[in-house]
């Protein structure tokens, strides 16, 4: 690749990319900020699933990451060092608000099929490093279950929390909350 030192043909190959498309080889780095108008897709089924994340957002010191605990890592997001990570997503105006959904078929994405009972419709889970890595399903999770196979008038669910005992490494629920009883695991 040529480098050009004088600002005019910097710029001419910099619109080499603009108002174009095509198939680009190799890395892009971007050095400033990349402002989108449109739409941003990342189609690729090939990913190495089980050592990578689809797209990674760093900010740890030497872009240090830990490897995936499972396969499917579509997105992660590392947190720069000694400083709590968050994710923030805002609604304005009347009626509005952010929205974290989960949402589960079964199939595939071309040909979908009805959710079964007892398919885990949404999940959100908290896992801590155990001294040589974290494991896939965390110690402590939520879960968004289907109480029935679903149909468009039956769509009954439930609401799961599991956790770890203290000495223990085993995922256990500990309550189940849906919409005609709560049934709890050990003392309330």
């Amino acid at each position: 690749a040529k480098v050009y030192t004088d600002t005019a043909n910097t710029y001419i190959q910099s619109r080499y990319l603009a108002n174009t498309s095509g198939t680009f080889g190799g890395n892009l780095s971007i050095a400033g900020d990349a402002n989108l108008t449109s739409y941003v897709t990342i189609a690729n089924s090939t990913f190495d699933s089980a050592n990578h994340a689809l797209v990674q957002i760093i900010g740890s010191t030497g872009a240090a990451i830990a490897t995936p605990a499972a396969q499917g890592y579509m997105l992660q997001i590392v947190g720069i060092d000694g400083i709590p990570s968050r994710v923030i997503n805002t609604g304005y105006g009347a009626n509005t608000y952010g929205l974290f959904a989960g949402r589960h078929a079964n199939g595939t994405a071309a040909s979908p099929t009805a959710t079964s009972n007892n398919d885990v419709l949404a999940r959100f889970s908290g896992g801590g490093y155990n001294g040589s890595a974290f494991t896939a399903t965390g110690q402590g999770r939520i879960d968004i279950v289907a109480s029935e196979n679903f149909t468009t008038s039956n769509t009954g669910s439930r609401i799961e929390l599991w956790n770890s005992r203290q000495g223990s490494n085993t995922l256990v629920k500990i309550a189940s909350f849906n919409a005609d009883d709560v049934i709890f695991t050990g003392e309330v």
